[in-house]
């Protein structure tokens, strides 16, 4: 019985229609053909033919053979029901009978489907021999008799081949598929593209893995083969994880997700969930991830055996490391490393190990750590960047605990021994950009051990290094728009010429219209040329001219809020018309009618008869045809063709006008496209300057920390010494009699405190008398001059007075306590500078990201407000009207002191605006899952030609000395970094308002 492995759309369709009118026999092979055909694509209906064939069979007139081997096929058919949904033993039973039966009665197609379903059953239960061996005997089978099933089980092979080896992969590759897939029936093709797409992933080509996966999930849909479009969507998902695009690789995921919903397989729905997990993962929803993964395993449980469970237990280590639950990272790691050591996979029980080392020694158990890392080390030999890894976390254990050097260590110490390793490693592996965490490790290592210097040549290379990878990941974004530009392109396009076909089928315009449909092609080839919008509507204007009657011809495109619509381009007999601009939804509107239709809409009506609605200054036309132009499922504006004739537009004009509508969709959205790309990659390149600054500023704040320390304690030690030296003081003085020792003890106390006993006018004048009295004092009568020196007190007018006490026997104590009190007050000036480089420094590091984010908290907004105003409430006093509007709003998941610091800098600058002076208000509210806080000010506002720079790091309005540009540009980070947005307003007279916005979920 030769029966397709799987067929095409049109095929299932032909079959349906054929069985309609067929009885006996004919309708016996034609309900297996079917129930077959659509096991994966409607398995529950699938099974109810079968139960229909088994009812027919026994009284059908067919050969006994024929009987025979229908009945093998549905065997085979429950088999694989039963593997779908997960009963893999019962499969197994099914699929083992219908092999040895099929081999008795030598029916090579039945024995090649066996085989398959055997290695299929060996991947869900991790048997890769298994598999290989049921490969190789599939392919034996088929051999001569079905090359389809060949092609498709060679391609199984070589993707396995790929996985554990791309160079293995490539020249499977090259052996077997270098003519790719074109020509071949769309079930092998589905393979051939799918094995394409894992060889160029695993080269690190994933615009090109993303290509061929995507022609995979085409042609799996196609061809009846859901549960390969799954892999395909997961696999396309996860390569624009990679190329940083997450949203679309959620959109993927989601993909494949429904697809196994829909099918109720619940090993098909756990990898999916399993997958969509990890994408949540790289977008740091621990949580969500976690219950994504809980939910998988569970419905993973029948094939725990399989990689897919093990691929799922690897997540939830990563995610439970992710969300500091380190006892149950590490038990899931033991169970993931039992699961890999009974599949035999390498890279499964590296990560394992890798994984335990990781929970171990955060757990406070380093030497049970370093064992796991080392059998991970040993278990990732034929991975450089799994051994990259391992040596990572080799290093930061020996970082956190004091343990034993291994015997071959040859550096300053143990972590740069394995740090060293790791930074080798990378070298040697092409193409690899070497982690700027690695580095960063490195450089702190080196600081640690005082090599500044190479320490500052490392982190050097760490900025470089993260330089490298920004623009790796810029040129990944720009990719993953490209493809998926191409992508919604190929769907369109595809989508367009099926409903070509469709039409033509239906009205016979193929067979009539053979030349305007060449025609259409060159116009169409020459309007998609173009990637500019004014050249594209004049093609439209010169062609449309030709092919149809038409007055006025004109083009509207939609504005980006999806309502307007701009008239980009209307022609009147030749003439330019003004542009207008319509409302979609104003349904008075002629122009603008269809918009909320979404639909094609043809008017006919007397030319004589009055339009209220028509545009003033044009002439009223009676045959209108009116076209939205999408591009997938977006609407890009409208096109209309208009003649004053009646009837003017057939069957054969609309078909004319909607294939230039779909040539014009294409060649727009080509043009919003490429404009798209040019503002992203000026966006990126501007994401990139910002990388980059904050790597030097990070690196910057890190090189002066130490010398920063160093005058502070410096400053710190002259200080002491100063102290200690003006209390030895009165020791001096033993030769003096008690009262000028109180003296000289009051003098050194007035220099230690630096306080001027004169502070007011009048006191100021009695100093200035003082002084002719001790000039004119005898010189031999030094206790007057001492008395009065006292009186005058402030070391600031010292030295205008030591020179008349050159008899006085003190004199040279005195001069010493001046210059000891000049010393001192440069050691306070030094401390006073240290102070505020190290503000600056802390500035900076917030700015760059040194600081560790900690876990998110429930946090009451105004909390935070309300410290921030109490912060400044003595410079405040009782100049600043302060109006709160507090809504009980719930309490919000965030990194409080992060948060805090946004209040405390916008509640500052709006003091600052307002001078200490002025009304403050601050409202908070919750709006659309969103808690707003705003804050306004009755300052001098901002002004225009500045607001755009606001939020730029180092800019700012402030005088020389009294801020670093940074406040604003720190809290847009922070707000950045909770997936919020700020927005700010300046009145006309003045004042400012800044609103945050951030999400609850």
């Amino acid at each position: 019985m030769n029966i397709e492995l799987f067929a095409t759309d049109e095929v299932v369709e032909q079959t349906e229609a054929d069985l309609a009118n067929a009885q006996g026999g004919a309708r016996v092979k034609l309900l297996i053909n079917l129930a077959w055909h659509l096991r994966q694509r409607d398995t529950t209906r699938s099974l109810a033919l079968a139960d229909e064939v088994k009812n027919l069979l026994a009284e059908a007139d067919l050969p006994e053979s024929e009987r025979k081997l229908i009945a093998l096929r549905l065997i085979l058919l429950q088999a694989e029901e039963r593997w779908l949904f997960g009963e893999t033993e019962e499969s197994r039973d099914l699929a083992e009978n219908a092999l040895q039966a099929y081999s008795e009665v030598n029916d090579a197609i039945g024995c090649a489907d066996s085989h398959r379903l055997l290695g299929l059953i060996a991947v869900d239960e991790g048997d890769g021999p298994g598999l290989k061996t049921a490969l190789a005997a599939m392919i034996n089978a088929a051999t001569g008799f079905c090359p389809v099933r060949v092609i498709m089980a060679q391609a199984a092979t070589g993707l396995g081949a790929a996985l554990g080896n791309v160079a293995a992969g490539k020249a499977y590759w090259t052996a077997h598929f270098a003519a790719g897939s074109d020509g071949l029936h769309p079930a092998a093709a589905c393979w051939v593209e799918e094995f394409l797409g894992i060889v160029a992933n695993q080269d690190g080509d994933y615009v090109q893995a993303i290509r061929h996966w995507s022609k995979t999930y085409t042609l799996a849909l196609a061809s009846g083969q859901p549960r390969r479009a799954r892999h395909a969507a997961g696999n396309i998902g996860d390569a624009f994880n990679k190329l940083n695009e997450y949203q679309t690789a959620l959109e993927w995921m989601q993909r494949g997700l429904d697809l196994a919903r829909k099918s109720k397989w619940p090993s098909m729905i756990g990898f999916s969930l399993t997958l969509t997990a990890e994408t949540m993962r790289r977008l740091q929803r621990f949580d969500a991830a976690h219950e994504l993964l809980s939910e998988a395993l569970e419905l993973m449980t029948a094939v725990a055996g399989s990689r897919y469970y093990a691929t799922a237990l690897h997540f939830l280590g990563d995610v439970e490391l992710d969300r500091k639950q380190y006892a149950n990272a590490l038990a899931t790691f033991r169970f993931l490393e039992r699961r890999a050591t009974v599949l035999n996979q390498a890279d499964l029980l590296s990560n394992a190990l890798r994984g335990q080392a990781n929970a171990l020694f955060r757990l406070g158990h380093p030497q049970q750590a370093l064992k796991a890392a080392q059998g991970a080390l040993t278990g990732a030999k034929l991975n450089a960047v799994d051994q990259i890894a391992t040596l990572c976390v080799m290093a930061e254990i020996h970082v956190c605990h004091t343990l034993p050097a291994p015997p071959d260590m040859n550096a300053a110490s143990i972590p740069l021994f394995y740090l060293t390793q790791a930074l080798e490693l990378a070298t040697t592996i092409p193409g690899y950009i070497i982690p700027g965490d690695l580095l960063d490790a490195m450089a702190d290592e080196y600081a640690r051990l005082n090599d500044y210097v190479q320490a500052w040549k490392i982190g050097k290379q760490a900025s470089a290094a993260r330089e490298i990878k920004h623009q790796k990941e810029a040129a990944n974004r720009a990719n993953a728009m490209l493809v998926i530009h191409q992508m919604e392109r190929s769907q369109a396009e595809e989508a367009h010429l099926r409903q070509l076909a469709s039409e033509a089928k239906r009205a016979g315009i193929l067979q009539q219209t053979s030349a305007t449909l060449e025609n259409l092609a060159k116009i169409g080839q020459e309007i998609t040329a173009h990637l500019e919008v004014e050249p594209i509507f004049g093609v439209l204007n010169l062609h449309v001219h030709h092919l149809l009657d038409v007055n006025i011809f004109g083009i509207s495109l939609m504005d980006e809020d999806g309502v307007t619509l701009s008239q980009s381009f209307v022609v009147e007999d030749g003439e330019s018309v003004t542009q207008q601009r319509l409302n979609m939804y104003e349904l008075e509107s002629t122009f603008a009618r269809f918009g909320p239709e979404r639909r094609e809409i043809l008017i006919d009506q007397d030319p004589m008869q009055t339009d209220p609605n028509w545009p003033v200054g044009l002439l009223q036309t009676a045959s209108r045809l009116f076209a939205p132009l999408y591009l997938g499922d977006k609407m890009l504006g409208w096109i209309t063709v208009q003649s004053r004739k009646r009837n003017a537009y057939g069957s054969r004009e609309q078909f004319i006008f909607r294939t230039l509508c779909a040539y014009a969709a294409i060649a727009i959205a080509n043009a919003h496209a490429l404009r798209a790309l040019y503002k992203a990659q000026a966006q990126l390149v501007q994401q990139e300057k910002i990388a980059s600054l904050a790597d030097l500023v990070a690196n910057f704040a890190h090189q002066l920390n130490t010398p920063i320390a160093a005058v502070k304690s410096s400053g710190k030690s002259i200080t002491e010494s100063l102290d200690h030296t003006l209390k030895s003081v009165p020791q001096l003085f033993q030769t003096l009699d008690a009262e000028n020792q109180m003296l000289f003890v009051t003098l050194v106390d007035n220099t230690r405190t630096q306080t001027s006993l004169f502070s007011t006018r009048e006191e100021r004048a009695k100093v200035q008398a003082l002084i002719p009295q001790l000039e004119a004092s005898g010189i031999d009568n030094a206790q007057p001059k001492a008395r009065i020196l006292v009186q005058l007190g402030a070391c600031t007018i010292l030295n205008r007075i030591l020179p008349l006490l050159k008899h006085i026997e003190c004199d040279n104590i005195l001069e010493s306590a001046y210059q000891f009190a000049i010393i001192s007050s440069n050691a306070a000036n030094i401390n006073t500078a240290a102070d505020r480089m190290a503000k600056i420094i802390s500035a900076l590091k917030s700015f760059s990201g040194i600081e560790q984010l900690r876990e998110k908290v429930p946090v009451h907004l105004y909390h935070g407000v309300e410290a921030a105003l109490t912060m400044y409430q003595t410079q405040m006093q009782n100049r600043v009207e302060v109006v709160r509007d507090y809504a009980d709003i719930p309490a919000l998941y965030c990194l409080p002191d992060q948060i805090n610091q946004v209040w405390a800098n916008l509640i500052h600058n709006a003091l600052q605006a307002m001078n200490f002076n002025g009304k403050l208000s601050i409202r908070i509210r919750q709006e659309q899952g969103k808690a707003i806080v705003a804050i306004t000010d009755s300052g001098y506002g901002i002004d225009e030609m500045i607001r755009g720079r606001i939020f730029d790091a180092f800019f700012t309005t402030k005088n020389s000395g009294e801020g670093s540009g940074l406040g604003l540009a720190i809290v847009k980070m922070i707000i950045d970094r909770h997936h919020g947005r700020i927005d700010f307003g300046s009145g006309s007279n003045g004042g400012a308002t800044f609103t945050v916005f951030l999400p609850y979920d």
